[in-house]
């Protein structure tokens, strides 16, 4: 039986384990935050979304209870900025 050589256990290994984490932290990371981050993070990722999808539309989610709240405005700034900047990516 032959034996991997350092080179192989590291593609195997830790290539897949680090693909993995980045995957599970972009969805995870708003559930770590206080509930208005991550509330303003869905509704600014969802704006994003809409805005670069038809870009003639100033397209915005804004949850009227929160508008004022630090956490929220920061969480929705966070998320527009994100899921814009992925959208653009996908071309």
């Amino acid at each position: 039986m032959k034996r991997r050589t350092y080179l192989e256990n590291f593609v195997y290994i830790t290539v897949p384990t680090i693909l993995l984490t980045g995957c599970l932290s972009h969805s995870s990371y708003p559930a770590s935050k206080p509930p208005a981050f991550a509330k303003g993070y869905e509704d600014g990722c969802k704006s994003g979304e809409k805005y670069w999808e038809n870009n003639l539309i100033d397209y915005k989610t804004i949850d009227p209870n929160l508008r004022e709240n630090p956490d929220y405005r920061d969480g929705w700034q966070e998320g527009y900025n994100r899921c814009y900047s992925e959208k653009e990516t996908e071309i």
